[in-house]
């Protein structure tokens, strides 16, 4: 089992009170002052404004937060108190003390503000930066010295970046409220859990150095701030004895001490433990982290406990299985190796090691295995695969739906005083996080916190632009980020690859983060596990709510046919409801200027029960080698709907579109047009063990098209199936086979087949055919979760006339293939076809998998 360990629940903290009552002790004063205005209260009018004490600061920054103005109607000493708020709120002063008299010239008042600003900045003092090969020596001729290259966790460069780009440099005045903003500190004075971008906690943390914490920091002329780089000092494993303390030991010994380390580094470690045999799965609790020999130490204890099968040694022939779902009993038994004698529980768990890291190599990481009875020296071993009991629904932390066998769907309510965060909601006392306080003092610019009077309020500029910023958001589904839960839970339960009753298998989990990653609606997807239930493990799937959902983009430039460029508006997860729009518009040119647009929409929720449906509409235009060099364009639309059943899916599609060739060439004709309008029907199903590095099972694909039913189109049949399966060999290791065959009876020339490429026969050239059949049998090799290559042999043929001729076209090659965030996996094939001989080589690049 995968533990995830949060470390941030380990770190040491060291006080920092001095700098959290200097940035924060004042602000809580204020808001107490702000709470506690006079009941004696008068409206009288603001003649002039005068400031005192701003010797650095101009006097423009400081009357551009003032809640009023010259001539504006004020309510003493209400506004004045918010007046020396919104100063002190600056971060440029210590203090601020506003009043006011009457002018003896007018009818009004002058209001008189003093301001305490903070001190000049003279030196900034940083410490704990550490090179950490400062006490690296090189030993040349005899002599040591030191090791000519620097290695920082974050070069000073950047520290120092970070800092002047909130203005805390020398010369200037000392901002607390950008100070704290620059470290990317919270309350307490520390790191917060989610530092702001750029911060000096940020740029560590998003590199996984989560054990950083800001030991100290003061202010004033000189601004000292001490890093603490936190390291792991060493790993005490307790609460079990030998042979079992050696073989956790043996585990760890590649956690990196008294050295940087991030968390993937530590939780891979620690993974190791998790996943041995030979332990019950960690808790958060049996890892215990305190205080090292210095301050940037940590002693990380983890307190095991054995994984007992036996109680004591017994007489043990040979091991069977029961209970085991996944695989069969025999080739459980093979991967024993168990010698006839007395066995103790150490010596079992090491006999059935093999079993063991076979589950987890095929991605059932719950796996647990128990004794079930023993007769005449045969030991029978109860398999507890992971059975899924309960799917629970979280978004942003919120539940909103359980998934059991008994009720498929069963929503949860929310907790009391939430509702659902929808674009559409003018309910604005619902649209923050039940825990965020709503005041007059947290509103307004992140920079400098405003409150809005009622002057601003009834600003017709302010109020247009409000009206028009939520108008975007509505047409755009931009306003999801409240922190409530925005998308129609449905939505999320159709793309999700686990259900109750299967077992929990990791792969499924990480196709079910992919498939709801790739819709678009989250930022990020966590799965989390409670206690098993008698139906079985619960599992949590939390989403993270997107915040923008929404995109415009337009590029363009001036060419000798005029205007070119793009135009893109796209919307995704309309209130919530899984539907998507957008609109593409490109005007390029193609010998001359063209112009191609498409307007697409899919929903998840129109359809009771179906997976999508999504119409299209197009206008495209292409330039075409076969049969003759020629622009095609192709204007109309086609309407998708899919629809499970079972473990096939059904996809019924209509497409209907006016398509015109203009050939280049003199030939007759020089320009030919139809209509083909084509029904169709397609089977999906896919058994596969990993959708990303598959080694059993497979996928089919049956594909049938009629042109011509509906309308007087142009009339041909089109049929294509794609056969896929997968073969295991050795560890990280299988054989993968597609086989396709596609057919077509009068075909015109854009609807045809495309045999040779990089998506069929890697090497050879393409051409267009009315049936073509080809074979691809790769033997792959995972070298990393991400990289793994593939030896390749590729058959096909054109098979449109087989009674006159026959050429089966082959290649042969090696294929690299990565996978990178957020774009996915790349290939590089290097090819070679072959004839009587074999030619030279190919090189072909590919994006998404081939198969």
């Amino acid at each position: 089992m995968t533990h995830r360990v949060e470390m941030n629940r380990w770190m040491l903290r060291v006080g920092m009170i001095a700098l959290a009552l200097l940035i924060f002790g004042q602000g809580a004063t204020e808001v107490v002052q702000a709470q506690s205005f006079q009941s004696d209260t008068k409206k009288v009018v603001v003649d002039s404004i005068q400031v005192k004490g701003n010797d650095h600061v101009s006097l423009v920054k400081i009357l551009d937060v003032l809640p009023f103005k010259k001539g504006d109607e004020i309510t003493i000493p209400d506004d004045l108190k918010r007046a020396e708020l919104k100063i002190k709120n600056i971060g440029l002063f210590q203090d601020a003390a506003a009043d006011s008299h009457a002018n003896e010239k007018g009818t009004g008042v002058v209001v008189t503000i003093q301001v305490f600003e903070n001190p000049l900045i003279e030196k900034i003092d940083v410490v704990g930066n550490r090179n950490w090969n400062g006490e690296k020596r090189i030993q040349v001729l005899g002599l040591s010295l030191p090791w000519p290259f620097v290695k920082y966790t974050v070069p000073p460069e950047r520290v120092s970046e970070i800092l002047t780009n909130y203005g805390i440099k020398k010369g200037e005045v000392f901002n607390s409220v950008q100070f704290q903003k620059a470290l990317g500190i919270d309350m307490t004075g520390h790191c917060s859990k989610m530092p702001p971008s750029p911060s000096i906690c940020n740029e560590y943390h998003s590199k996984e150095y989560v054990l950083f914490d800001i030991a100290s920091a003061s202010a004033g002329k000189v601004v000292h701030i001490e890093f603490l780089e936190r390291v792991v000092e060493r790993v005490d494993v307790e609460g079990v004895e030998s042979p079992y303390k050696e073989e956790a030991e043996k585990l760890l010994k590649e956690m990196p001490l008294l050295k940087p380390i991030k968390i993937s580094e530590l939780q891979g470690n620690l993974q190791k433990l998790a996943q041995s045999v030979y332990f019950a799965p960690l808790k958060d609790s049996d890892l215990v982290p305190q205080q090292g020999s210095t301050p940037d130490r940590i002693v990380l204890t983890v307190n095991l406990k054995v994984n007992q099968i036996l109680d004591q040694a017994i007489q043990i022939n040979s091991v069977k299985f029961t209970g085991n779902r996944a695989f069969y009993a025999a080739e459980l038994e093979h991967k024993v190796e168990l010698k006839p004698g007395v066995v103790d529980n150490f010596t079992l768990l090491k006999a059935i090691e093999g079993v063991h890291r076979f589950y987890l190599k095929e991605g059932y990481v719950m796996t647990q295995v128990s004794k079930d009875s023993i007769q005449n020296g045969v030991l029978t071993l109860k398999v507890d695969e992971g059975r899924i009991g309960e799917i629970e629904i979280q978004q942003n932390g919120i539940p909103t739906v359980s998934i059991t066998e008994k009720e498929p769907f069963k929503p949860i309510p929310l907790p009391e005083g939430v509702k659902p965060s929808t674009s559409t909601s003018s309910d604005t006392s619902t649209s923050s996080p039940p825990d965020q306080k709503t005041s007059p003092e947290n509103t307004g610019d992140e920079d400098h916190p405003t409150v809005l009077g009622s002057s601003d309020q009834n600003n017709p500029a302010v109020r247009f632009f409000q009206d028009f910023s939520k108008f975007l958001g509505d047409l755009l589904g931009t306003t999801a980020s409240s922190g409530l839960p925005f998308t129609d839970p449905k939505v999320i339960a159709k793309q999700l690859a686990i259900k109750p009753g299967q077992y929990l298998n990791q792969f499924m989990l990480a196709e079910t983060y992919r498939k709801l990653l790739d819709l678009g609606y989250f930022k990020d997807v966590n799965f989390n596990f409670d206690a098993k239930t008698p139906d079985g493990q619960k599992v949590i799937v939390n989403v993270i709510e997107q915040d923008k959902l929404g995109d415009f983009r337009f590029g363009g430039s001036v060419s000798s046919e005029g205007l070119v460029g793009q135009l893109s508006i796209k919307s995704k997860n309309l209130h919530g409801t899984g539907q998507d729009v957008s609109v593409e518009l490109d005007r390029g040119i193609l010998g001359k200027s063209v112009i191609t647009w498409s307007l697409n929409y899919e929903s998840r929720t129109m359809i009771e029960g179906s997976d999508y449906f999504s119409v299209n509409f197009y206008n495209k235009t292409t330039n075409e080698k076969e049969p003759r060099s020629h622009v095609l364009n192709r204007v109309g639309g086609e309407a998708s709907l899919a629809y499970p059943f079972n473990d096939i899916q059904l996809v019924l599609g209509l497409r209907h579109e006016l398509f015109t060739k203009e050939y280049d060439d003199s030939k007759e004709p020089a320009k030919e047009s139809g209509i083909s309008s084509v029904l169709s029907l397609t089977f999906n199903h896919d058994n596969r063990n990993n959708p990303i590095f598959a080694t059993r099972g497979g996928s089919r694909s049956l594909k049938i098209e009629r042109a011509g039913l509906l309308t007087g189109s142009e009339q041909f049949t089109r049929l294509q199936t794609t056969l896929i399966q997968h073969f295991p060999t050795m560890e990280d290791q299988n054989i993968a086979l597609r086989l396709f065959w596609g057919w077509g009876d009068d075909l015109p020339s854009q609807e045809q087949f495309t045999l040779g490429g990089s998506t069929t026969l890697r090497g050879v050239k393409p051409m267009n055919s009315s049936s073509i059949a080809y074979l691809n049998a790769e033997y792959r090799i995972m070298l990393e979760p991400n990289f793994s290559i593939a030896l390749f042999a590729d058959f096909g043929s054109d098979t449109s006339n087989l009674d006159k001729s026959f050429k089966l076209k082959k290649s042969v090659g090696i294929e690299g293939r990565v996978t990178i965030p957020y774009v996915g996996p790349i290939r590089v094939a290097f090819a070679w076809p072959v004839t009587n001989k074999l030619e030279e080589l190919k090189v072909e690049f590919g994006f998404g998998t081939l198969f």
